[in-house]
């Protein structure tokens, strides 16, 4: 991992979870379990440190009382929820000495939310944003979604 850290020396990184319930038709786990951003900068040992601890915040989620809720109210407390850590590269354009993530999202292969008859829910939803993708997943206020369809020509898609 050290050698990694190293190789990505100043290019920030997100340490997500990935768990088998997330990933599971029927249920939002989606800002359930952690993820944690991770500057990646100043001395090896330090970052090393930092990406270590963003891995047991990670993998510690499971136990969030949220989380843990979640799980009961969905009789889903006995189920072996398996995770894997994901470690992403943040993508952006420097502004000065500030990295500034131009985009982000969500993927969710079914869409739950009421649609006029025209839309396939079947097809599936992004849920697209500017910036760093934290209201993608953490939706406050009378945030809302606003719907566009769009289509694409290749018919594989």
């Amino acid at each position: 991992m050290n050698i990694q850290l190293k190789i990505t020396t100043g290019i920030p990184v997100i340490v997500r979870s990935f768990s088998l319930l997330e990933d599971n038709l029927g249920y939002a786990f989606a800002g359930k379990y952690e993820s944690v951003f991770c500057p990646n900068q100043g001395i090896s040992e330090n970052r090393f440190d930092e990406f270590l601890t963003a891995l047991k915040t990670v993998y510690s989620s499971v136990l969030k009382p949220d989380a843990l809720l979640y799980r009961i109210r969905r009789k889903l407390i006995n189920t072996d929820d398996q995770m894997a850590a994901l470690v992403m590269g943040v993508e952006g354009r420097n502004l000065g000495e500030v990295l500034m993530p131009m985009i982000a999202g969500v993927g969710f292969s079914r869409n739950f939310h009421p649609c006029p008859p025209r839309i396939d829910t079947d097809k599936g939803l992004l849920r697209i944003i500017f910036g760093l993708g934290t209201r993608a997943v953490e939706r406050v206020g009378n945030d809302y979604p606003r719907k566009h369809e769009y289509r694409c020509s290749n018919p594989a898609f």
